[in-house]
C-alpha cells in the first residue's frame, strides 16, 4: 500500500461484517468510510429511482455497475485515509490494502436473518438470488470468474467465529508492515 494514499479495500458477501469492519478501522484511525451500498443510493437518489429499482435495472443494463465503478475508481485517485467496503473496490482500487472477509454460510445467513427482520430460509431465498445475480454481471461485465479469488487480496479473514477486535488487530497489523 502506498503510504501517501492510505486506503482500504473490503470485500465479502452479505453477512460477513464488513460494515461492522469498516466502522471499526474509522473510528480507530479516523478515516472515512465509504461503501458501494451507500454510493449505489446516492446514484438510486440522483435518478428519482429506489435502491431496488436501481439494483434491479443493473440486471440487465451495464452503466449502472460502470457508473458505480467510476464512482469507485475516482474515490481512489482524488482521496485518501479512508476504507470502503465494496465487492469489487479492490478492482478499482489496485493500490488499495485489498482485504477479503468470509464467514459459514450458515452463520452469514443468520446475521442477515437477524439484520433484516426475516426469517432464515427468506435470507437465504434472497442472499443466493442476488449472488447468483451478481457473479453472473461480474463474469458477463469484467470476465471475472471469482471476484472473492482469495490471490486478489492482500489480507483474508474468516469472520465466522472472529470478533471485531480481532479483525481490527489483524488489519492494522498488515497496515503496519
Amino acid at each position: 500500500m502506498n503510504p501517501n494514499k492510505r486506503i482500504i479495500t473490503i470485500a465479502g458477501l452479505a453477512g460477513v461484517g464488513k460494515s461492522a469492519l469498516c466502522k471499526a478501522i474509522q473510528n480507530e484511525l479516523g478515516w472515512k468510510k465509504y461503501s458501494a451500498g451507500d454510493l449505489l443510493r446516492q446514484m438510486a437518489e440522483e435518478r428519482g429511482m429506489t435502491i431496488n429499482e436501481i439494483d434491479e435495472a443493473a440486471r440487465h443494463d451495464p452503466q449502472f455497475d460502470r457508473a458505480l465503478d467510476e464512482r469507485t475508481e475516482k474515490l481512489g485517485q482524488t482521496e485518501q485515509d479512508f476504507v470502503i467496503d465494496g465487492r469489487l473496490a479492490w478492482k478499482f482500487i489496485p493500490h488499495s490494502l485489498k482485504v477479503n472477509m468470509t464467514c459459514d454460510e450458515e452463520v452469514r445467513l443468520t446475521r442477515v436473518a437477524h439484520r433484516e427482520g426475516i426469517s432464515i430460509e427468506t435470507a437465504r431465498e434472497r442472499t443466493r438470488h442476488r449472488e447468483e445475480t451478481i457473479t453472473d454481471r461480474y463474469k458477463k461485465y469484467y470476465d471475472i470468474d471469482n471476484f472473492l479469488d482469495p490471490k486478489n487480496f492482500d489480507l483474508v479473514l474468516d469472520t465466522t467465529s472472529m470478533t471485531i477486535e480481532e479483525e481490527l488487530r489483524l488489519v492494522l497489523e498488515k497496515i503496519q508492515k
